[in-house]
């Protein structure tokens, strides 16, 4: 028996803002910036954010919701709701039981799993044996972000601070978006569905991208640079062994999914993996980095578009800050 992603969904909050919009808040000229710096260096002009009533579980509840409306097999059977997102509705309980509610799912246990913006893949790695021990039939993973609230947090705090090197630490705080992502985990006794799943994780970098709470204020560090560089290096030494493990090569790619970061770590992607533009998907120029919901949103869109086909081979090359990065690959 195999597991594949039987139904999947997105949803992307109205509000679109302007990246050179939050780089004016934090009068960058003062230190020698542009307000066009984000989309200069990083390639993403804009980012939606969540309203103020929509919580993490709001988002991802619209996703399950539509989510749910494609699926084929009965809602009842769904023994396991993983909520994976970087921000929570609370500390406890689980947001997973917001969201179970939400659903009417009774029968799903809930839990939440944090992995950064790993989280959505560290929950499909869970709901795997869950369902090949016959544990649960069916998961649902989801995922809310409202990563908003880290960048509005952050502008007050580059708009006080004279230092060049803070400011440049903290500019990646205002490329990341709000989103939500679900996908149903089943069963499958075909070849097609998830092939291979490979992770590694390097807990020495983990200074390079991190937001905590100190003495009840949020602060945050991104030092973009560092950690792209990273993670790609990690990626390419990983893929070897994540190709001869499936029994693929990077020909067999129809689709190579990224994490979107920006234009320098897509186009890494691109030249290290040796795979051309135009079989990967993009969103980092118009969604920013949407944290854990990236894999779910990029794999959706490139079925609604067209882009992936019944027995294409999709290729996912994921990562969170840690550093921690996953390879995934998928015959749809």
């Amino acid at each position: 028996m195999n597991t594949y992603i039987s139904a999947i969904d997105y949803y992307l909050p109205n509000e679109v803002v302007k990246t050179r919009d939050m780089m004016a808040e934090t009068k960058p000229e003062r230190l020698g910036f542009s307000d066009t710096l984000i989309e200069e260096m990083v390639g993403i002009f804009e980012l939606r954010h969540a309203a103020d009533n929509e919580k993490p579980s709001t988002l991802a509840t619209i996703a399950a919701q539509k989510a749910l409306a494609k699926f084929q097999g009965n809602p009842d059977d769904i023994g396991m709701i993983i909520f994976c997102g970087i921000d929570r509705d609370y500390i406890e309980p689980s947001t997973a039981h917001i969201i179970q509610s939400n659903l009417g799912l009774k029968n799903a246990v809930c839990f939440d799993v944090t992995n950064a913006c790993l989280g959505f893949m560290t929950g499909i790695q869970i709901a795997i044996p869950a369902i090949l021990s016959g544990s649960s039939k069916h998961v649902l993973v989801c995922t809310g972000e409202r990563s908003s609230d880290f960048s509005k947090n952050a502008i007050p705090q580059m708009l006080n601070n004279y230092d060049d090197q803070f400011f440049m630490n903290n500019v990646g705080t205002l490329t990341v978006g709000d989103a939500g992502v679900a996908a149903i985990i089943s069963p499958s006794e075909s070849e097609l569905g998830i092939i291979g799943l490979n992770f590694a994780s390097k807990g020495e970098l983990a200074e390079l991208c991190h937001y905590k709470y100190e003495q009840g204020v949020l602060q945050g560090i991104m030092r973009m640079k560092e950690i792209c560089n990273a993670g790609l290096r990690l990626h390419k030494n990983m893929l070897p062994n994540t190709l001869n493990d499936i029994g693929k090569t990077t020909s067999d790619v129809d689709c190579l999914i990224t994490h979107q970061v920006g234009k320098v770590a897509w186009e890494g992607f691109s030249r290290f993996f040796g795979i051309e533009n135009q079989l990967m998907t993009k969103t980092f120029d118009t969604l920013g980095n949407i944290t854990s919901a990236t894999f779910g949103v990029n794999y959706a869109l490139a079925l609604e578009e067209g882009r992936i086909g019944k027995g294409d081979f999709v290729l996912a090359a994921m990562a969170g800050s840690g550093l921690t990065t996953c390879q995934v690959g998928i015959t749809h």
